[in-house]
């Protein structure tokens, strides 16, 4: 089958940005296996003694086990299993809690409270005791109960901000709307979570002057990742909301001209091809005789539409605008099915964050480019 030079431009340049996405994402991907497989190959290595646990848990695992499987399956995969804290050492009750249950002779408490995990955590619990929390939530709600994993992994941190949103929804659905909240939906630790700006154990009201977002210390908390952020950073809203116009106006009027222009962007473009592939549809139809370069006659003048340097800038600019278009509705449509997975095939969320920047640098040069030529 034979293609116009249209159609063949446009499919080479769609080959194209393929190519060069898949082979960003697949050497990052690579990259990041060798790291990990080297990580299992050194804890595989590593001596892994089974952990010993008192008379007390002993006496729990053997009905739980089985009773409560599920929660079983989730302290033996825990950081508290691994290290030898076992049931009872957290739910033993105080001697003074009037609350506890006898249960098979055991007394255990109703709740795990901070004062018990304080026993392990003292310098976490003091810290605790002077927060906004101290009165409304326990450790748990954070760091969940039987799953507790390392704070330093990822999916552990990831989680803790999913639980911020257990109590504070609307702010958390706010925050996943921002680029900070849509590259961490999207599995990636490299953008602020909530406990990065507002703190975690010691968390203060936000209009408290401890507060690490209070007017005076917010600049200082935008510091530990943007080392060089001037005052305009504190006209970012980290929980604006597009919805909301008597809040925020500007975020409102800009959202739904974003809308306008892209709409009208892809419907002209799509409206573009579809009317070219339907004129070669009609020519191939059509029993007139259509001249054809190689068979020209040599005295038949033929005029070059594009010149090699105006040909290249716009393959250029068809890439840029694909590379915009990939990126971008891939973290704006961060908690879609389908987004994780282009986003580990483009190599990642710090990837995809630099060809979003190349490509928009293209557009902006090519377009400006085009003004002072023509």
């Amino acid at each position: 089958m034979k293609f116009s030079a249209f159609t063949q431009n446009f499919l080479s340049i769609c080959s194209l940005f393929l190519v060069l996405t898949f082979s960003s994402g697949v050497f990052a991907a690579s990259e990041n296996d060798k790291g990990a497989e080297a990580t299992a190959k050194e804890a595989e290595l590593a001596p892994t003694p089974p952990p010993t646990f008192g008379e007390e848990t002993n006496a729990c695992i053997a009905c739980h086990k089985n009773e409560t499987a599920d929660l079983y399956k989730q302290w033996e995969r825990s950081k508290h299993y691994s290290i030898g804290i076992g049931c009872y050492e957290c739910h033993a009750a105080d001697p003074s809690d009037k609350s506890a249950k006898l249960h098979n002779n055991f007394r255990l408490a109703e709740a795990v409270t901070a004062e018990t995990c304080g026993n392990c955590h003292t310098d976490e619990l003091a810290l605790f005791k002077k927060s906004v929390h101290k009165d409304s939530i326990a450790c748990a709600n954070c760091h969940s109960d039987h799953a507790i994993t390392a704070i330093k992994i990822d999916p552990t941190r990831l989680l803790i901000m999913q639980n911020c949103g257990g109590c504070h929804e609307a702010e958390y659905n706010s925050y996943k709307r921002t680029y900070h909240g849509q590259v961490a939906t999207l599995g990636y630790n490299n953008t602020a979570k909530c406990y990065n700006c507002h703190g975690n154990h010691s968390i203060q009201k936000v209009d408290s002057p401890e507060s690490m977002v209070s007017p005076d210390n917010r600049l200082n908390t935008c510091h530990q990742c943007h080392k060089n952020a001037s005052k305009g950073f504190l006209s970012f809203y980290p929980h604006g909301n597009t919805h909301d116009i008597k809040k925020y106006p500007a975020m409102w009027f800009a959202s739904k001209f974003m809308i306008l222009l892209l709409a009208g962007v892809f419907t002209i473009s799509w409206l573009h091809c579809a009317l070219w592939f339907y004129r070669e549809h009609k020519e191939r139809q059509s029993t007139e005789v259509r001249i054809k370069v190689d068979k020209a006659k040599e005295d038949t003048t033929h005029i070059k539409r594009f010149s090699a340097g105006w040909r290249l800038a716009h393959l250029a600019l068809a890439v840029a605008v694909i590379g915009l278009v990939l990126t971008g509705t891939t973290v704006l449509y961060a908690d879609s099915f389908w987004a994780p997975t282009v986003m580990k095939l483009i190599g990642g969320a710090p990837v995809a964050a630099i060809i979003h920047r190349i490509s928009a640098l293209t557009f902006i040069v090519i377009f400006f480019g085009h003004m002072v030529v023509m």
